[in-house]
């Protein structure tokens, strides 16, 4: 798995049995490769055996690191320097074929690609289309009435997950986008007023929380509701799945949304 960022290992021991007929991940997949008779894949390693292989014990960064340390101490970070004094770029040492930053890429014929191939369990290769290799930003415009849509985890939930605890203090069932206020006033829209928010790929409720932090011309809508708990859908109808040319990366940044009230909508409806 990549780190995300973090530059600390934990170690997670066992804090209780498990109760009733739940068993651990790794322990199911155990089960099921004996059930399926399937031998030498994987599934049939212990948990210490599978911490053993999940990384290169033998990386600068993990000197003087082991699982016995990990399990004495309970977690260790990584030798990459203090947050104060950390330069890892200082002599080079980027992910490109010259070790350099590089302005002009010197693997434009394979988009720039920077990063091994990663798939858990999946090892095979990816083919991506040339690309300049000087690329030069061309901001999209946005139509008339439109928005820039940005859509980042919620601080309440964890993707989708432990959206269901916040039922009980309303955050889970109503689906919020935040607008300038500067941008409400034109469009006469006032704070938890019942939204539409659209473009051609579906349209979704939504209710606004006008706000001085977002910026003119920006919506933001979290993403991680349920489907079930809004009783309706949720921003990811409004998100191209199209990769980007470079390295395939999503593109949920590149989204124009529109909006329009609810009466409009009862209107258009009555008119068809």
């Amino acid at each position: 798995m990549y780190s995300w960022g973090h530059f600390n290992l934990q170690y997670n021991d066992q804090a209780i049995q498990p109760i009733g007929e739940a068993v651990s991940n790794t322990e199911l997949f155990r089960r099921l490769a004996r059930k399926m008779s399937l031998q030498n894949n994987g599934c049939d390693l212990a948990d210490e055996e599978i911490m053993s292989l999940a990384l290169d014990w033998s990386h600068t960064h993990l000197d003087g690191i082991n699982i016995g340390l990990l399990k004495e101490r309970g977690f260790s970070r990584l030798n990459v320097g203090s947050p104060k004094t950390r330069t890892p770029h200082i002599n080079g040492c980027f992910a490109t074929k010259s070790g350099k930053f590089e302005f002009a890429s010197t693997d434009s014929n394979n988009a720039g690609a920077l990063l091994s191939l990663f798939r858990q369990g999946f090892e095979g290769n990816r083919e991506l289309q040339p690309v300049d290799p000087l690329p030069s930003f061309t901001a999209r415009k946005t139509p008339v009435g439109g928005f820039v849509l940005i859509s980042p985890k919620h601080k309440h939930f964890l993707n989708s997950g432990y959206t269901n605890f916040n039922l009980k203090n309303g955050i889970a069932s109503k689906q919020t986008i935040m607008i300038n206020r500067l941008d409400a006033m034109k469009l006469n829209v006032q704070q938890d007023e019942h939204l539409i928010l659209y473009n051609d790929l579906g349209e979704i409720d939504v209710f606004a929380d006008v706000t001085e932090d977002i910026i003119q011309g920006v919506v933001m809508v979290n993403h991680g509701y349920w489907v079930r708990h809004i009783n309706g859908k949720t921003v990811n109808a409004l998100i191209s799945s199209k990769p980007s040319k470079i390295g395939k990366g999503i593109t949920v940044n590149d989204t124009i949304v529109f909006i329009k009230k609810q009466t409009q909508k009862q209107t258009e409806a009555a008119e068809k």
